[in-house]
């Protein structure tokens, strides 16, 4: 059964967690270059999560057009950390993201994924192109 914990039609974003595959799919689209907008969604994440009882995340950043470098910035300083703080052992914690299609977003997409990896947790991070391999990644464990 899914459960939509948050909606933001405005920022274009869906956090949906599903129990039974014990999996949250963050979904994001269009312009994420308005900053109070984009933290409002990703502290309604941080504080939606359901860390106790889920540790495979995957981030569909598809259909992103625009985020910003500030923004990167304050996601990867503030929302990961804060996010792999929940966890007593990240080594359990599997993420993908599906890259979006526009290649200057991909590569900023790569670099967090790739920063994320570099903050001393064991989190299995990974990016896709598509939902196949992400699912398939998730589920693997």
């Amino acid at each position: 059964m899914e459960k939509i914990l948050h909606e933001d039609l405005k920022l274009g974003g869906r956090i949906t967690y599903y129990e039974e595959k014990n999996l949250v799919y963050a979904d994001s689209w269009g312009d994420h270059s308005e900053e109070i907008p984009y933290k409002a969604y990703f502290e309604t994440f941080l504080k939606t999560f359901p860390y106790a009882t889920c540790s495979h995340l995957i981030i569909d950043t598809t259909k992103l057009t625009k985020s910003t470098g500030s923004n990167r910035a304050w996601f990867s300083t503030n929302v990961a950390p804060r996010f792999f703080k929940n966890y007593a052992d990240t080594s359990k914690v599997r993420i993908a993201i599906i890259v979006p299609k526009s290649l200057f977003e991909k590569l900023a997409v790569d670099i967090l994924a790739k920063a994320a990896h570099m903050m001393g947790n064991k989190a299995q991070i990974k990016t896709f192109n598509s939902l196949e391999e992400a699912e398939a990644f998730v589920s693997a464990s």
